[in-house]
């Protein structure tokens, strides 16, 4: 079990995290991802690749037994650890 302790995430990274939380219920496509995290500007299939390593990474996850970030094979990816909201989030 990791210990808690506060971890630094580059801003992308965070996006991608507040992105995948926010739409935990379903799997969100690639492309949806990188219109939310980079806009008009045109990125490859790697560069959120990368993003998605760096944030299992940061959260302990492992893509080949996947507790919090899930990879729906050609389609996109899909926060699947629970997630739970708070009165500040229903306000």
């Amino acid at each position: 079990m990791r210990q808690r302790r506060p971890t630094r995430l580059q801003p992308l990274v965070m996006d991608l995290l507040i992105v995948l939380v926010e739409n935990h219920r379903r799997c969100v496509p690639k492309s949806e991802l990188q219109a939310k995290l980079w806009g008009s500007v045109r990125v490859g299939n790697a560069s959120l690749a990368r993003l998605v390593t760096e944030l299992r990474r940061a959260l302990g996850d492992d893509s080949s037994n996947p507790r919090m970030v899930r990879t729906v094979h050609s389609r996109g990816y899909q926060f699947i650890a629970p997630v739970a909201a708070t009165m500040n989030d229903l306000g």
